[in-house]
This record gives C-alpha cells, sequence and structure tokens, in this order.
C-alpha cells in the first residue's frame, strides 16, 4: 500500500510538473518551431518547414483550446484579445505547413508573424525575442533578442537596411 501511495504521489507530481512547465510557456513554446521556419525560410529553403509548422499548428490549438492569462504570459484582459486572434494564426500556420513553394511558405509566415508579434507585444514580461519591422516593405517577423544587431529577412534575405527591431512594448 506504501509503494502504491508514493509511486501515485510521484506520477502525480511528475504530471503537475510537466504541465505547470507547458502552461508558463505556450509562446517559447510556439517560438521552439517558429524559429526553425524563420531560419529555413531566409536560407530559401522549405527543409523542415512543414515539420515544425505542425508543431506549432497543435501548440496554437491547444493555446485556444485552453487559453488563460497565465498560459499565455499576458494578463487578464488582453487573453481575450489574444484569443481572438488565434484562429488567424492558426490558419497561417495550416497554410505554411501545406506549403510547396517558397512565396507560398512566405506569404503564410507573414500572417503567422503579424499575430504573434501581437502577442508578444502582449506579454507581461519581457521576453528573449524581438519584434522585427521593415515598414516600407510591411514585413515583420520575431528574432531572438541575442541576434537583434544580426537581422536575417525570412521573405527577402539580402535586404536587411531599412528593418528595424522593436523590445518588448509592455
Amino acid at each position: 500500500m506504501k509503494r502504491f501511495i508514493a509511486t501515485s504521489v510521484f506520477i502525480l507530481l511528475a504530471t503537475a510538473a510537466t504541465a505547470t512547465t507547458h502552461w508558463r510557456n505556450a509562446f517559447d513554446l510556439v517560438l521552439r518551431d517558429y524559429e526553425p521556419i524563420r531560419i529555413a525560410l531566409a536560407s530559401g529553403t522549405l527543409d523542415g518547414v512543414a515539420e515544425h509548422a505542425e508543431s506549432l499548428l497543435e501548440e496554437l490549438r491547444h493555446v485556444e483550446d485552453n487559453i488563460t492569462a497565465r498560459h499565455a504570459g499576458v494578463r487578464r484582459g488582453t487573453a481575450v484579445e489574444l484569443h481572438k486572434e488565434l484562429p488567424a494564426m492558426i490558419e497561417a500556420a495550416a497554410r505554411l505547413a501545406r506549403a510547396t513553394t517558397l512565396d507560398e511558405a512566405r506569404d503564410a509566415f507573414q500572417e503567422l508573424s503579424r499575430g504573434l508579434a501581437l502577442w508578444h507585444g502582449f506579454l507581461e514580461k519581457p521576453h528573449k525575442a524581438v519584434v522585427v519591422t521593415c515598414p516600407e516593405d510591411g514585413e515583420v517577423w520575431i528574432q531572438s533578442r541575442k541576434h537583434r544587431d544580426t537581422i536575417v529577412n525570412p521573405y527577402e534575405p539580402d535586404r536587411r537596411d531599412r528593418c528595424t527591431t522593436a523590445p518588448h512594448s509592455s
């Protein structure tokens, strides 16, 4: 009986720790798959894009079905605003997963990036990512803060001169 109780407590604690980690890091989990897609597009390839887009799509669906402010890392009022944006992000991620050309992938990535940039602006705490914009072209994407001085454009890899980073705005 003691062994059963000890095993049950261990399983409960392990499950709770995993769930807590998952619930606190929805934005990070999405970026985990977003970043390899950005790098592939900047390299002019679709290698790995579909697989990462499928994983990202799964996480976005999870967020949509189970959204809480804590899960999304945003204030309570902005969780509602974020929830309104999730269908467009899910649609864009699905299109990205089905893309067969770089143009299709980049169009879907742009729509996804607009939603993620909005989510980034809603985050309660500063994040290790920055939003990059190219105002003249209307391009936007998220990239790691540690690479903020080296802009890598996933839409037009050779054009970096008119793009700027914006830190977390909250």
